[in-house]
């Protein structure tokens, strides 16, 4: 009976309860639903971190959570976010043209244009600065380097590309010609024909013309008796103006 009674112990000990397995299935299911929850809610403080501080700050955080140990020993790999970069200008006709920058570490931003290192600036945590820049004419292609008080660098910013251009626009007048005159209704209003350099824009006293893609421009101008003194001018992207000033009459 003894051994009889000892078979049955072990046989019972080695088969879980049907209690147990349901605890352990509710076990597993709370494991998935922690798991799904911190998932989504790593999701959504990613999203909302893109929208209201920008990538190079998810770039931090991400690299804050993936730091290495080395030997048993945590060792922190600091991301450096690249700077800020900005200008409201793609084209300028004065060779000092100033950026505005902004740092995301205390230590200083490193200048570059056209490739070649100019200069570098001291800044603090989230400090905009304004950089003065001597630009060259013609293309330039301006980026930034971000380094931390330790030498260590970011990598380069976005590229702003500036256009440096001090040659005022051709201006050109095909028709009317200097001194017609002009007479009838019908002819009350003047058709102005011209040609100017592409994407410049055109206003003849204070109208505007209508300029086409290759830099020919048209304008129907209304004409007053007697003599008309017109000036027509051209401005390019980068500031720069061209005039010329014709005379026509217009008798009713």
């Amino acid at each position: 009976m003894v051994e009889q009674l000892f078979r049955k112990q072990q046989v019972v000990g080695s088969r879980p309860t049907v209690g147990s397995e349901m605890i352990n299935h509710k076990r597993k299911k709370i494991k998935i639903f922690l798991s799904s929850t911190i998932l989504i809610f790593l999701s959504l403080v990613i999203i909302f971190s893109i929208i209201r501080f920008g990538i190079p700050l998810v770039t931090f955080i991400s690299s804050f959570f993936s730091r290495k140990s080395t030997n048993g020993s945590k060792q922190s790999i600091e991301f450096i976010p690249p700077p800020y970069l900005f200008s409201p200008y793609q084209a300028t006709n004065s060779a000092e043209f100033n950026i505005v920058s902004k740092s995301y570490i205390e230590g200083k931003i490193k200048v570059y244009l056209n490739g070649e290192f100019i200069k570098d600036i001291k800044t603090e945590k989230s400090e905009e600065s304004t950089i003065l820049i001597e630009l060259q004419e013609g293309e330039n292609n301006i980026y930034l380097i971000s380094q931390n008080n330790k030498g260590e660098e970011s990598t380069p910013s976005e590229s702003l590309i500036v256009q440096l251009d001090t040659i005022p626009p051709d201006l050109e007048i095909s028709t009317p010609a200097e001194g017609t005159t002009f007479s009838g209704n019908e002819q009350k209003y003047v058709q102005i024909i011209g040609k100017t350099e592409e994407d410049a824009t055109v206003f003849v006293n204070d109208h505007q013309a209508v300029n086409e893609r290759n830099g020919e421009f048209s304008l129907s101008y209304p004409l007053s008796e007697g003599e008309n003194k017109l000036k027509a001018k051209a401005e390019d992207k980068a500031g720069n103006i061209s005039e010329k000033e014709f005379t026509v009459f217009f008798t009713p």
